[in-house]
Parts: C-alpha cells; sequence; structure tokens
C-alpha cells in the first residue's frame, strides 16, 4: 500500500517477555495479518509494517 505522505512517522516497538508466551505470533499477526502454523524458535526477528493509527497513516 504506497500513499503519498508530507511527513512519516517512524516507530519502533520492542517486545519483551519470557519464552513461549506468544510474542512473535502477536508480531506476525500485527504484521502480516495471518497467525503462524508452526511453531519456529525466534532468537531474533525483525520486520517492517504500515499502518493506520487514529485516521492517520502511520509507518
Amino acid at each position: 500500500m504506497v500513499m503519498p505522505f508530507k511527513h512519516i512517522h517512524k516507530k519502533k516497538l520492542v517486545v519483551v517477555g519470557d519464552g513461549e508466551v506468544g510474542k512473535t505470533c502477536l508480531l506476525v499477526v500485527f504484521s502480516r495479518d495471518k497467525f503462524p502454523d508452526d511453531y519456529i524458535p525466534t532468537v531474533f526477528e525483525a520486520s517492517v509494517t504500515d499502518f493506520i493509527y487514529k485516521s492517520k497513516p502511520s509507518v
């Protein structure tokens, strides 16, 4: 989804928690709109997504 914006605000989200509590699933569902089918242990993963917050597009 490409939209022309005068000002793009970038935010960084860090999710911290104990092992096997759903941190990666939370981020995958938010960024890809899909729940992961298989369990894959994650040491580190980075993902970028665009979204709209309070009727304003964000990055």
